[in-house]
């Protein structure tokens, strides 16, 4: 009777070793995939975003470039450029 319980208690304790075992791996497999996709989401949230000040600062190049040559263009006097 002892020897039976010892092993019934010893697959039972081994059955519930292999489920623990299975469900972990499994929860692995989730979490490599997930962690791809948060990979590549992060990945692309960045890039937007350095596109997005590449585009900001582009922007304010241009706007600084068209404010320097309207500083410096001269005035020209319409009475003094008549032929």
């Amino acid at each position: 009777m002892v020897t039976r319980e010892f092993w019934c208690w010893y697959f039972k304790i081994n059955k519930n070793n292999e489920l623990l075992e299975q469900i972990l791996n499994e929860l692995r497999k989730m979490n490599k995939s997930n962690s791809n996709e948060k990979i590549d989401d992060i990945y692309f949230a960045n890039k937007m975003q350095v596109n997005k000040k590449n585009e900001e600062s582009k922007k304010e190049e241009t706007d600084a470039k068209k404010e320097e040559s309207e500083s410096n263009e001269p005035v020209e006097d319409p009475f003094w450029n008549k032929k």
